[in-house]
């Protein structure tokens, strides 16, 4: 009986340390899960509209987190999701342009000019977002 006893005080004794090594384990794989989502974005932007965008920085990939208060879904569907990569040169056939995806300190910057293959114009430098 005494030894159960102590075993039981000694897992109650060890119980907030082993609580806290999984809490910051659980909290590392929450920052690396592969989906972007208002509360793991790194950095926030803002609309035309005012509102805030969260965008989120995963292996280098550049994403939008989704949010549930843009109405109606389909604008959510449309604005969410991959946007680029970190250093890659990508063209977009909807509006002709370059673009190209920078960190720069704090900020987020995306670098954009008219062209399929070269840019046929001046560049121009955006701030897309900064850091939280």
């Amino acid at each position: 009986m005494k030894n159960k006893l102590s075993l039981l005080a000694l897992s109650l004794l060890s119980f907030p340390f082993i609580s806290n090594s999984a809490l910051a384990d659980l909290r590392e794989n929450f920052k690396n899960q592969s989906i972007c989502t208002i509360s793991n974005s790194q950095y926030v932007g803002s609309t035309l509209g005012g509102s805030n965008t969260y965008i989120c920085v995963i292996n280098n990939v550049v994403y939008r987190a989704s949010d549930p208060s843009l109405e109606p879904a389909y604008l959510n569907a449309a604005f969410a999701g991959k946007k680029g990569v970190i250093g890659q040169k990508e063209y977009n056939q909807y509006d002709n342009l370059l673009s190209q995806f920078a960190i720069e300190g704090n900020e987020l910057v995306r670098y954009i000019c008219s062209g399929m293959f070269d840019c046929e114009g001046p560049v121009s430098r955006i701030v897309y977002a900064k850091k939280r």
